[in-house]
C-alpha cells in the first residue's frame, strides 16, 4: 500500500477504520511549515506497510487532526497510533528510529 492509497479519514471514519481491520497505523500530520518532519514520516509509513503486510493505514483528514489528537492522547505531530482492534497500543510522536518501530511492531504482532 502506498501513501497515495492509504484512506484519508475523518474522526468518525477512524474509529470505523481501527474496528475494521486487527492493526492500524493512524497518521496524524499538521502544518507541514511548522512540522517538517511530516515528511519523514510519511517516507516511513509505506515501509512500514511493506515490512508487516497484517497492517493497515489511513491518514487523518486535516479538519480531523486537532479532534484524533485530543481523543488519542497526541500532543505532538507528526503522530503514528497504532491501534488493535480500535485500541490504543503505542503512540510514536515525531520521527522514531526505524529500529523502535520495527521492534514494537515485531513484538505485537508477532507476539
Amino acid at each position: 500500500m502506498s501513501a497515495q492509497s492509504m484512506p484519508v479519514v475523518d474522526r468518525e471514519a477512524a474509529r470505523i477504520y481501527a474496528q475494521s481491520h486487527e492493526y492500524v497505523l493512524l497518521c496524524l500530520f499538521n502544518d507541514p511549515k511548522t512540522f517538517p518532519e511530516n515528511f519523514d514520516v510519511a517516507v516511513v509509513v509505506p515501509e512500514l506497510l511493506k515490512s508487516f503486510p497484517a497492517l493497515r493505514a489511513a491518514v487523518a483528514e486535516p479538519q480531523a487532526v486537532t479532534a484524533l489528537a485530543l481523543i488519542y492522547g497526541i500532543d505532538t505531530f507528526p503522530a503514528l497510533i497504532l491501534l488493535r482492534n480500535g485500541e490504543v497500543q503505542q503512540r510514536w510522536p515525531r520521527i522514531q528510529p526505524w529500529g523502535i518501530y520495527q521492534q514494537h511492531l515485531q513484538t505485537l504482532l508477532n507476539g
